[in-house]
């Protein structure tokens, strides 16, 4: 890795200036309709109710997305993880790569993170509460920028702000940036269930469509390939409908849960992939990719 230093991101281009001001408009178009909808209060950790499912064997052999990570990664590599979660793929990455940083701040994904990697005698890691990106001027601690590789699984869909956050994650790698993503995003697991409950469609936040499209418009020449199709899959109706109410925005004894019930139990299909009788699936696919992308600056690739 070559510390190559840390320069203030030039201003975007208008077709950068554009793709990040529409990124903008959507995610803050599906705030305001969440805000308008909501029953729930906020939470000051929203992963805190969920986080356990962002647990995994860093070990797993089976799955695409973590596969296909690992065969970008090198031995001698320092990977930068920004909304590491739980470490569903920070810890398997950490197994092969000289070091993993790890940016989380949820307290409640950091304990799922810090769990896993005491059982796995994982020790490698630098788990940081902190937020992306940094504050502004030099990066946080030096010592620990750049990475090798700076990468991001699933977020981005949700932050309005995606100019600066790609230019903080850009100037922390020295070879590769690497982002996994859905299309559609996650938020449309129920997307199908608002008209019947709110009345009015979902807001749809941005995807892997959006992002490749984002990337080009701020100059770069991304790769990506598509990895894996996901399925949402519950172990039962009601887990499902737990995690229906989360993404409407609903509470069990609010004025819209019956017609949630209603409406869901039309929609979920049995899953036939499990031996649980009661497990259930959401009715659509989300096809996952990895791309990847050269930050400006970048060392030369050498193989």
């Amino acid at each position: 890795m070559t510390n190559r230093a840390l320069q203030p991101t030039p201003d975007a281009t208008p077709a950068a200036r554009m793709a990040q001001t529409e990124w903008a408009a959507r995610v803050r178009a599906n705030n305001a309709q969440a805000n308008r909808v909501r029953e729930e209060s906020e939470r000051d950790d929203f992963y805190a109710p969920v986080a356990d499912v962002f647990r995994a064997d860093p070990t797993r052999t089976d799955d695409p997305a973590l596969n296909a990570l690992l065969g970008i990664a090198r031995p001698q590599d320092v990977w930068l993880d920004v909304g590491a979660g739980g470490g569903r793929y920070s810890l398997g990455l950490a197994r092969a790569v000289r070091r993993l940083i790890a940016i989380e701040p949820s307290q409640a994904m950091r304990a799922v993170f810090s769990e896993t990697a005491n059982e796995f005698k994982i020790t490698n890691t630098d788990l940081r509460d902190e937020r992306w990106p940094p504050p502004v001027g030099p990066l946080p601690d030096p010592a620990g920028f750049p990475a090798d590789v700076a990468f991001i699984s699933h977020v981005g869909y949700d932050i309005a702000e995606i100019g600066p956050f790609l230019d903080a994650l850009e100037a922390s790698a020295s070879r590769t940036c690497a982002a996994l993503l859905m299309s559609p995003g996650p938020i449309a697991t129920f997307a199908s269930l608002w008209p019947d409950v709110h009345g009015e469609p979902q807001a749809e936040l941005p995807g892997l469509r959006d992002f490749l499209g984002l990337l080009l418009a701020r100059g770069a020449l991304p790769e990506m390939k598509l990895v894996t199709t996901h399925t949402w899959r519950f172990d039962s109706r009601a887990n499902a409908e737990a995690a229906a109410m989360r993404r409407l925005w609903l509470t069990p004894q609010g004025g819209k849960a019956d017609r949630l019930r209603a409406a869901l139990s039309d929609s979920l299909l049995p899953d036939p992939s499990s031996a649980n009788p009661d497990a259930v699936r959401a009715p659509h696919q989300s096809r996952v990719g990895l791309v990847t992308w050269t930050p400006p600056g970048a060392d030369p690739v050498d193989d």
